[in-house]
Parts: structure tokens; sequence; C-alpha cells
């Protein structure tokens, strides 16, 4: 079986990579025979199951073309654990935004809630049901970091001492 050699130079790479043009036909004409290239339609054949053929070698060094085995799909029983979700966002201003936070963590059923950019923070203003609020900001313009933690994780602050220009938030359970 003799395969096709093509040799393209660089301008020429170039030139395609940027959008201009198309192959010439002797190259589709190529990738064709290799059954490389084909006009699919508008479903792209999808539900056609193609074989795969691979070219197995014998003890006599024979080659020869067969049909590669279908792989059995294998279910695996998904084992569920009693670990939190965390739900991350960088919010710009918490207190224009708490309708749409709450709607989101409900749908996302999140545990944690880790926001970057709170701003300033009213607590009376920024509380959601069943969960506990953790802030922190630094004195300097914008930033704040706050943290949603469900209550029934129990969790705490932890003091860390934070670099001076860093704005940093430690809760645990």
């Amino acid at each position: 079986m003799c395969i096709p050699t093509y040799r393209y130079e660089r301008d020429y790479l170039l030139r395609h990579r940027r959008g201009a043009g198309y192959p010439p036909p002797n190259a589709i004409q190529g990738l064709k025979t290799l059954k490389l290239f084909r006009n699919w339609g508008s479903r792209g054949c999808r539900s056609v199951v193609r074989p795969i053929k691979v070219i197995v070698t014998n003890r006599n060094r024979q080659n020869r073309q067969v049909e590669a085995r279908k792989h059995t799909r294998v279910e695996i029983l998904r084992q569920w654990f009693n670990l939190p979700s965390l739900l991350l966002s960088n919010v710009t201003s918490l207190t224009n935004k708490m309708d749409e936070l709450i709607v989101t963590v409900r749908s996302t059923r999140a545990d944690i809630v880790a926001i970057t950019e709170a701003w300033q923070i009213v607590p009376e203003m920024c509380m959601m049901q069943d969960f506990q609020l953790f802030h922190l900001r630094s004195e300097r313009r914008g930033g704040g970091v706050a943290v949603y933690c469900r209550s029934t994780l129990s969790p705490s602050h932890f003091p860390l001492a934070v670099p001076p220009g860093m704005e940093a938030l430690w809760v645990y359970e």
C-alpha cells in the first residue's frame, strides 16, 4: 500500500493558517483516499458508528487489518461523600447583588460561598437564612472578602496573621 506524501512550503502553510484560501484539490483528494476528510453534512453522521481499522502483526510477522474491539461501557456506582459544595464569586459590591446571590446559592445548593470584591458590607443587609457570615475588609479602596458557611457545618473564624496589603479570611469547621 503506497501512502501519498505531501510537502508544503512554510509560507503556504502560514497563509492557510490565517484562513486565506482552501487546500489544493490534490491535498483534499489525498485526504479523502486516506478517509481523513469527508463532507459530513448537517448532522455530521453522529448516529453512525464506524469501526476503527487496526493493523495487527501475528507471530509470522504478517500484517493484517482488523476491526478494533468494541469497548463495553462499565458503570461504576457513585459513592456520595458528605463533602460540602463550594461557590466562589467575584461580585463587586455585595450589598447591591444580595438578591441575585441568594437565588444563585439556593439553585446551586452551595454549602460554602466565598466572595471576593465584596466591598463595604452591612451585616444586617447581607444576611442569608441558614448561613453564617464572616467578612473582612482592609482600609484601602475596593476589596473585601466574605464567606458564607451553612450553619449546619458549625463554622468558626480562625484568627490567622496575614501580611499587610493582603485580605485573607480563614474559617474552619
